[in-house]
């Protein structure tokens, strides 16, 4: 895409159009209060991402905002702050164009494409090898750190009414005991999915934000025959239409207990059974 003239769009505001929100939630589920209420289904949310790049956002996203099936089903759609300078006449158009099922939300890794866990030194994420990481020297030499990457992120998901990370991607360990996500997941206070390359993880809710540990496909997910407790689970579309989409949730629910839900009352019930 010829990112040199098209971004100079003019932007519009941003504002998520999406039915749902923290603290207004799918009424269906509304008074559930405890994590024995929660009813025994697999609860999972359809992230339609990555879009990293501008030439991907320019190409693919404004089509498949024009798909018919696109409010079909609750899906999550990402947005790279970083990209909104680049290509805004994406951005302005697909931000139009959302209904009552659209929810956009953090694409990798932020502001923009940043494995912060480098920012890090080997004694922050209590690493004893080498491996690459920084020592605590040039992490002090460093012009930001994954405080100020989280601040300049959460400054650009104000503007984008973001406050859900749709997929980080992260090439550490993402346990909770290894000095990690618990600063990286405050960039979205509402919601925080993730997929470790370096393994670990697990769902959890940290400091009250809650983390869910993503497959990196929709092809991995295998529903939970077992009916006696919930699951929670992201499911990662790449390239897919809405009407792919829809087609895949229409028979997962129908064969599999599986229930899609818009990220907000998703993220309740996953606090009520992991914050217990």
């Amino acid at each position: 895409c010829n990112a040199s003239i098209l971004s100079q769009t003019p932007t519009i505001e941003y504002v998520q159009s999406g039915q749902y929100s923290v603290g207004n939630i799918d009424p269906e589920y509304a008074d559930i209060t405890s994590k024995e209420d929660i009813p025994v289904h697999n609860y999972a949310i359809v992230y339609m991402g990555d879009y990293d790049g501008g030439a991907w956002v320019n190409k693919f996203l404004p089509t498949f905002f024009n798909d018919p099936k696109l409010n079909e089903y609750p899906l999550c759609w990402p947005v790279a702050t970083g990209l909104m300078q680049r290509v805004p006449n994406a951005y302005n158009f697909i931000y139009s164009k959302a209904g009552d099922n659209t929810y956009f939300v953090g694409s990798d890794n932020g502001y923009g494409y940043l494995n912060a866990e480098f920012m890090l030194s080997r004694n922050d994420l209590l690493i004893t090898e080498n491996g690459g990481y920084l020592t605590q020297e040039q992490v002090n030499s460093l012009k930001g750190s994954v405080e100020s990457y989280v601040a300049q992120s959460l400054r650009w998901y104000e503007k984008a009414d973001i406050d859900i990370m749709g997929f980080y991607i992260s090439q550490w360990n993402m346990d909770v005991d290894k000095g990690f996500i618990d600063k990286i997941s405050k960039m979205t206070p509402a919601g925080f999915a993730y997929t470790p390359g370096g393994g670990g993880g697990t769902n959890a809710v940290i400091d009250g934000i809650p983390c869910l540990r993503m497959s990196s496909g929709y092809e991995e997910y295998k529903p939970n025959k077992d009916t006696s407790v919930p699951t929670f689970s992201g499911l990662r579309m790449v390239l897919k239409s809405p009407t792919f989409a829809a087609n895949y949730i229409e028979q997962q629910e129908r064969n599999n207990n599986v229930k899609i839900l818009d990220p907000y009352t998703f993220y309740y019930l996953f606090s009520l059974y992991y914050g217990a």
